[in-house]
């Protein structure tokens, strides 16, 4: 959600001057999907060596052969909170 609000920024439909306001039509907020498709956006901003850096790293870790972290299992393990 946080990366979602920040990109309304980057792109100039949301405005933060001691308020946020709309600064561009609502139809201009775009709401991916899915959470590849907000990181992927991300990504697609990024300058040209963030990016190449970003990938460099993707694949040392992905030659590296580290186990999978199933994020799932870690997350049954979790102590459950009344909401």
């Amino acid at each position: 959600m946080e990366e979602m609000v920040q990109s309304t920024f980057e792109e100039g439909v949301l405005h933060r001057n001691g308020t946020v306001r709309l600064a561009g039509p609502i139809s201009a907020v775009k709401v991916l999907a899915t959470v590849q498709a907000v990181l992927a956006s991300r990504i697609d901003r990024l300058a040209p060596a963030e990016k190449e850096l970003l990938q460099t790293l993707a694949e040392k870790l992905n030659s590296a052969k580290l186990p999978q972290v199933h994020l799932y299992d870690h997350c049954q393990t979790l102590p459950r909170s009344p909401i």
